[in-house]
């Protein structure tokens, strides 16, 4: 093959892919600089990433650590309704407008409503979680709620206005400002940051640095709203973890099987993996190929993965974005791949499990 020919075959296979991932990386990547990183011309990339964005229907958001702006811990809660799952005009129209709720998915199975939240403090949120049950106990709503601790891969998007209807005093009025215009668009330009703050470039410049600084913002992420991949499946596990449990024997099979089969696709098979307190110990939010895929690598090969801890598994597939944005991205696994560094520094031997 030519070299002009393998051009033109990576341009048309592979770049979409390789674009994708250096901007979940790093959304406010500049073309000139992926230039440099992907050697492709500055006209064959910006014709990519256009097609990219109306084809996947990309959004540009932030990862923000909302304890450090002083929210409580974000939860999720997995929702079955014992009577019909009220009208999706209704959720939308409730939920839609609820500060605490950056992200609702609906869904069927085991759940029927998925929720992300995020709230000031704990007595609020108890306040407020009572005040949803009694809105709702017409449906009679059966209500299962875990805090977020850890995330082992991916990030929860949150809205702007978590930001703007919140009293936040950890950072100022213009770090403010510019941090809900970075969610609702991280890869927005420095002129029209500067504009919408009055300030000048390089105290906009100043501010972001400031928020990557203190934690804040700890990265600027692409989220992919219409996947190729047409299954999404969100699900929860509860284990009985023994004493081997921290050796993580995991993670090597999970880098190694699932990360092998997300090379090259828009988005990965797991997008969130998230250790978690209260009823379950992990959530997984997924988006799968086909149902081949689904058990390859889904809730029962896991459970496999998992079968010395007795895993238990409540699952469900997400219907429709109710409010918020769907958190599939594409990436690497970095961080599962740090931490396999991490356990030990001789080679890792991967166990098949049948």
């Amino acid at each position: 093959m030519s070299a002009s020919s393998y051009q033109r075959k990576r341009i048309e296979e592979k770049l979409p892919h390789e674009l994708l991932k250096e901007l979940y990386l790093n959304s406010r990547v500049s073309i000139k600089e992926l230039e440099r990183k992907l050697g492709i011309s500055h006209h064959t990339l910006s014709k990519c990433l256009k097609e990219c964005e109306e084809k996947y229907n990309l959004k540009y958001t932030l990862d923000v650590d909302t304890n450090l702006l002083g929210f409580s811990e974000p939860r999720i809660i997995a929702i079955k309704f014992q009577e019909r799952v009220p009208d999706i005009a209704l959720l939308k129209k409730v939920l839609g407008k609820d500060p605490f709720v950056q992200n609702a998915y609906l869904a069927t199975g085991d759940f029927d409503l998925i929720i992300h939240i995020v709230g000031m403090d704990y007595v609020k949120y108890k306040h407020w979680e009572f005040a949803f049950r009694v809105g709702l106990s017409f449906y009679k709503p059966r209500v299962k709620t875990v805090t977020l601790n850890d995330m082992v891969e991916g990030f929860m998007p949150v809205k702007s206005t978590l930001i703007t209807r919140a009293k936040v005093e950890r950072i100022n009025k213009v770090e403010k400002l510019i941090l809900t215009k970075l969610l609702d668009n991280s890869r927005i330009r420095l002129g029209e940051l500067a504009a919408a703050t009055g300030v000048s470039k390089m105290r906009v410049i100043y501010a972001i640095n400031k928020l990557v600084e203190k934690g804040i913002i700890k990265g600027f992420r692409m989220c992919v709203q219409n996947p190729d991949k047409r299954i999404f499946l969100f699900y929860a596990e509860v284990i009985i973890p023994n004493e081997n449990h921290h050796k993580m024997s995991l993670l090597p099979f999970l880098y190694k099987v699932i990360g092998s089969k997300s090379e090259g696709q828009v988005t990965s098979d797991y997008s969130v993996v998230c250790d978690t307190t209260g009823y379950f110990d992990a959530v997984y939010f997924c988006n799968f190929k086909d149902g081949v895929c689904l058990n390859e690598t889904g809730p029962e090969f896991l459970k496999k993965a998992w079968h010395n801890e007795y895993p238990y598994v409540e699952q469900c597939m997400l219907t429709e974005l109710i409010t918020g944005m769907w958190p599939f991205n594409t990436n690497s696994y970095v961080k599962w791949r740090c931490e396999m560094e991490a356990i030990s520094k001789k080679p890792i031997k991967f166990v098949t499990y049948k």
